[in-house]
């Protein structure tokens, strides 16, 4: 292990070196903020006591529940995301827009969004705009923006090192199982700009825990999850009380992808006994409190999806999370904190080591919090107090915290009593976070090009610290063109094979069972920001087949669409036009259309009229360039026929890959 000790002394070093360079600098106001942090307690007369004594969990919650998903999994970005912060979900048979999300309170009145953990291994994450099995760049950013945490979970998910095909060299594996987990930390900072000392080590491999304790010794790991030794060496055990698992190195929380599997869930409220009889035990167990664990894969499948061992059908996901919200969440007993682990492990850390010191003035009395004892490395500094005093509460006041809420006559027991919750973003956390925010916020605008999404962007760019960073978020602000009151509605053409087709909100005539031919049809057209339009589009003059030669690449950064939305195409006959028909338009819009057309041999260009108006493109091999046509105007009908066809006397093919079309006011 002393080659391990040495090169993360040196991985280390650079690692330092390299956020020194990269501007991130903290004044002494910075680095002595949590010696800053007061609440002010002004009562109805002078107290003669004030008893302040810290919950064991966050908002005074009777238990926590921690839930993970492993592998950075698309599906997981669009089911759960949305599931537990609002928003669109979209799984495997279809989609739920505008979902209202799934709560806890913080005790005062304040609804707080379920959250989870994502397990990553940055070698599968994509980089596409629409990806089909791993998430994205930007998802993941997204994801932790929403509170959703983020794991190291091995560049590459390599485990089980003594089967066939491993070297089970000890030297060797242990060099290698370093190397997942070194890659996949330098990985994820240089996308996220986080730096996640937070592991869970893929499928339960106890090969990696010797490792992983050692590095969470020499402060490289903060936390290690899935610890599996079956020695129990680490700590692996079954036990559901956080007093166990706070006594453990590292934590070495053992998760549970059993309990809640699809062929273990009955859609039943038998699937919610575990948990009453840890509630009931807990009580009699000298009054431990209860952490359970569990996870998944896969939440997205459909009802005759295999789900492979440790995975769910979206349905059985759904059932089981709106039960919890149900029954332990805000619309239920509000006595479940449903967070995630190193949320836990923190607020429990968090609550160890943070000093308060009271003082009083009269009728005034002053809590004094010192976090210096707390890893300034950590998410957020956060505490939970409970009050009880023999004079009324009149007033909370707060110094140095980000966040803060109160619950006076907390419990109903009496003005005298409060629930006090205060928290605050490290420096680190708090300048990562900031920047995180305007990049999701403005990729957002670049999407929707809307007024309101514009003021969102422009608020948490303005507030960024001067620096390149900033100025290339403003640049690409700059760059959008807002359009008042517009909707954005983007069609992929093409064939109905894995790996061509674009998930919602895109709108895919390459789904099954959509053809070329006259008649074949999309309803009710999705803008890019997931709402419906009541917009249809059919083919009434049919094209002759679809196509696939497409010269482009899927990591070009200069393509105006998804590469599985440019990949493919439809493909008019020889001399001929096809034609589709938007109906159900209104009528007081004006419409502007965007084509992609293209084919690395065949033809010449690609010719599309709307009404009036026509403009064409050299399609072979074309790359970038685009077909625009705008202001154009529906009938009184609510229609409009958009006319493709190929120009030239030889192989006179026309090629239509992408349509977008934008809805705005009419001039």
């Amino acid at each position: 292990m002393k080659k391990i000790a040495f090169f993360l002394w040196l991985f280390t070093t650079v690692a330092h070196a390299q956020g020194i360079n990269s501007g991130i600098f903290f004044s002494e106001t910075h680095m002595n903020a949590s010696n800053s942090k007061k609440i002010t307690i002004t009562f109805d007369a002078e107290p003669t006591y004030v008893n302040v004594e810290k919950a064991f969990y966050k908002y005074d919650k009777e238990f926590a529940f921690s839930f993970d998903l492993d592998d950075g999994l698309v599906g997981q970005y669009r089911v759960a995301v949305p599931m537990f912060t609002g928003g669109t979900i979209i799984h495997n048979e279809g989609s739920i827009p505008d979902y209202p999300g799934l709560f806890y309170t913080d005790g005062a009145g304040n609804n707080i969004p379920f959250s989870a953990t994502l397990n990553v291994n940055m070698s599968s994450i994509n980089f596409d705009d629409n990806p089909i099995s791993n998430m994205n760049a930007f998802m993941l950013k997204d994801s932790y923006v929403k509170n959703f945490s983020i794991t190291n979970h091995s560049w590459s998910a390599q485990n089980q090192f003594t089967s066939p095909g491993f070297n089970n060299d000890p030297e060797i594996r242990d060099q290698e199982i370093l190397f997942q987990i070194t890659e996949n930390y330098k990985k994820l900072k240089e996308v996220l700009g986080l730096k996640l000392r937070n592991f869970t080590a893929p499928s339960n491999d106890p090969l990696y825990d010797p490792i992983t304790i050692e590095l969470a010794e020499e402060g490289y790991l903060k936390l290690v999850n899935n610890i599996n030794n079956p020695n129990n060496e680490f700590g692996h055990s079954s036990n559901r009380y956080a007093e166990y698992w706070i006594t453990k190195p590292a934590l070495g929380l053992s998760r549970d992808f059993d309990t809640w599997k699809d062929n273990t869930i009955n859609r039943t409220s038998s699937d919610f006994d575990f948990i009453e009889t840890l509630l009931t035990n807990a009580k009699s167990d000298n009054n431990q409190h209860v952490w359970i664990t569990l996870g998944t894969h896969r939440v997205n499948l459909g009802e005759n999806e295999t789900t492979n061992g440790g995975s769910m059908r979206f349905e059985s996901f759904k059932w089981v999370m709106e039960g919890l919200a149900s029954r332990y969440g805000s619309s239920g007993l509000d006595n479940m904190w449903m967070s995630t682990i190193d949320s836990v492990y923190e607020y429990l850390i968090c609550s160890k080591n943070t000093k308060i010191n009271q003082s009083k003035k009269e009728n005034t009395v002053t809590l004094s919090l010192d976090f210096m004892d707390v890893d300034d490395s950590f998410r957020e500094h956060s505490l939970s107090l409970l009050i009880d005093a023999d004079a009324n509460i009149s007033s909370i006041e707060y110094q140095g915290f980000d966040n803060h809420s109160e619950s006076i006559n907390y419990k109903n027991l009496g003005n005298n009593n409060a629930l006090i919750n205060v928290g605050y973003y490290p420096a680190y956390e708090s300048l990562i976070s900031s920047r995180l925010k305007a990049e999701v916020a403005v990729e957002n605008l670049e999407n929707s090009k809307s007024q309101s999404d514009l003021n969102i962007a422009q608020q948490l760019v303005s507030a960024l610290s001067n620096g390149n960073f900033k100025e290339q978020l403003q640049e690409r602000i700059d760059k959008v063109i807002v359009l008042s009151n517009a909707m954005v509605i983007q069609i992929d053409f093409g064939r109905s094979v894995n790996g061509y087709e674009l998930v919602f909100p895109w709108n895919s005539f390459s789904n099954p069972g959509i053809g070329v031919s006259t008649g074949a049809k999309l309803t009710n057209l999705s803008t890019t920001t997931a709402s419906e339009t009541g917009i249809d589009i059919e083919v009434i003059a049919p094209f002759e087949n679809h196509d696939a030669h497409f010269s482009g690449t899927s990591d070009d950064p200069l393509a105006n669409f998804p590469y599985e939305a440019e990949r493919d195409c439809f493909k008019t006959p020889n001399g001929s036009t096809s034609t589709l028909r938007l109906s159900n338009l209104d009528t007081t819009k004006a419409y502007d259309f965007i084509a992609f057309c293209s084919r690395n041999y065949i033809g010449t260009a690609t010719e599309i009229s709307i009404n009036n108006a026509k403009a064409s493109v050299n399609h072979k091999n074309n790359l970038y360039e685009l077909i625009s046509i705008t202001d154009i105007l529906p009938n009184d009908e609510g229609i409009i026929d958009i006319n493709i066809r190929g120009l030239g006397t030889s192989n006179a093919h026309g090629f239509l890959n992408v349509l977008q079309i934008t809805e705005k006011n009419a001039n």
